[in-house]
C-alpha cells in the first residue's frame, strides 16, 4: 500500500471588516476621495525652491478599472498585438477614434 501525499493548501485569511474593506478600496489608484483631504503644510524650504505646477502637468494619465467580456478582451489584445500597440495605446486610440466620430457627427 502506497502513502498518499497531501497537497498543501494555501492559509485562509480572515474575512475583512466592513472599514477594512472600504480602506482597502479607496487606496485604488482610479478610486476618487469623497471629500477633498487638507494637504500636509509644505516644508518652507520646499516651498520656496519650485513653484508648485498646474495640474495637468503634474498627472498626464489617469489609471482606470474596469470589467470586460473575455472573448472581447482576447480579440482587442489580439488587434492591438498585430499593430504593435499594448493595451493602454490601443485603449486610447479607440477613445480617441470614438470622441472624434462623435464630435464629427454633431457638425
Amino acid at each position: 500500500m502506497t502513502q498518499q501525499r497531501r497537497i498543501p493548501t494555501k492559509p485562509t485569511r480572515p474575512a475583512l471588516s466592513e472599514e477594512q474593506a472600504a480602506a482597502f478600496i479607496s487606496n485604488a489608484p482610479d478610486e476618487k476621495p469623497a471629500a477633498p483631504v487638507a494637504a500636509a503644510p509644505a516644508p518652507a524650504a520646499a516651498a520656496e525652491s519650485a513653484p508648485a505646477l498646474p495640474r495637468a502637468l503634474r498627472k498626464r494619465k489617469e489609471p482606470v478599472t474596469m470589467t470586460l467580456d473575455p472573448g472581447i478582451l482576447e480579440e482587442f489584445d489580439q488587434l492591438a498585438a498585430n499593430m504593435g500597440l499594448s493595451r493602454a495605446a490601443a485603449t486610447g486610440m479607440a477613445m480617441r477614434r470614438m470622441i472624434d466620430e462623435e464630435k464629427a457627427k454633431r457638425k
